[in-house]
């Protein structure tokens, strides 16, 4: 397991009986941690308050890039292969790359631009899941089926999910 922390802390954890080994002690960035994802044991990718984004290509040195949003929290992100990257902001924004974060972009989604993203996750590929709030607030979640290129917001059909300020 690892774990991002303040101040750009990243952690290793083998066993829940171990303590943690810190891996980066904010070398990469000075900046909180608010979500932190594993391609395999050596692609592992963080990103935090203040446009952070930190990357490990080794499984234990980190190096920064610069995020897609100058200034914006981001509070997700997911890798689903050692370069292609998606991060969600504070913003109700959501980004990915292709290239290991040389190049950001902005991928929208019904009510993106405003709310907050909270969580991404890709079951497949092709199946992913986006938790996103509006401004009202009214958490929601979104679900891909063809790699991120589209969104809809679930349940598609009747139903409804439970009112809720958001979903993590």
């Amino acid at each position: 397991a690892w774990i991002g922390g303040a101040n750009g802390y990243v952690y290793s954890l083998d066993n829940p009986e171990n303590a943690p080994v810190i891996l980066d002690a904010g070398s990469a960035t000075g900046e909180d941690l608010n979500d932190i994802h594993a391609y395999d044991e050596e692609n592992i990718l963080a990103v935090g308050v203040n446009n952070a984004v930190i990357y490990s290509a080794d499984g234990d040195t980190f190096a920064a890039v610069t995020g897609p949003t100058p200034g914006v929290d981001l509070n997700c992100c997911w890798m689903k292969s050692s370069t292609e990257w998606w991060v969600g902001t504070a913003g109700g924004e959501l980004y990915f790359t292709t290239d290991s974060g040389t190049t950001w972009v902005a991928k929208a989604f019904p009510g993106s631009g405003a709310g907050v993203t909270y969580y991404i996750v890709f079951a497949t590929a092709q199946v992913g899941y986006l938790a996103h709030a509006t401004v009202a607030p009214v958490g929601r979640i979104l679900r891909t089926i063809d790699g991120g290129y589209s969104w809809y917001v679930l349940p598609e059909g009747t139903g409804n999910i439970p009112a809720n300020d958001f979903i993590n």
